[in-house]
């Protein structure tokens, strides 16, 4: 690996940067949908669209800080957004990126 965070692959008539940044971001995104209780809570957001920390983890029926750190990971990796209500935070699902990450692992599993 060189000093400047990417690889540079070329073939006959391709040329390819892998960026090493970026394909850690890569992997924590995947990561972060890879679990099962937080396909659980995506589920349950898709479900009630809006829900507090304190409604997800009594219907789930898990601790409180399994719940935040669980949300925490999915808000970093863009699926779940937050909205403040006077003290209440509300999580949601981002379907926008939902959209967008679906069609780009589709592209990944496209045949040639």
């Amino acid at each position: 690996m060189n000093s400047t965070n990417h690889i540079i692959i070329k073939g006959e008539d391709f040329t390819i940067k892998l960026d090493h940044i970026k394909n850690k971001k890569a992997l924590y995104i995947l990561r972060a949908i890879n679990h099962p209780l937080r396909l659980q809570i995506i589920e349950l957001l898709n479900e009630k669209k809006s829900l507090t920390v304190t409604e997800i983890y009594k219907t789930l029926q898990i601790q409180q800080a399994i719940a935040s750190q669980n949300l925490a990971v999915l808000r970093r990796a863009g699926f779940v957004k937050t909205k403040k209500e006077s003290k209440y935070v509300h999580y949601m699902l981002s379907y926008q990126y939902f959209n967008h990450f679906t069609k780009n692992i589709n592209l990944l599993f496209e045949e040639d």
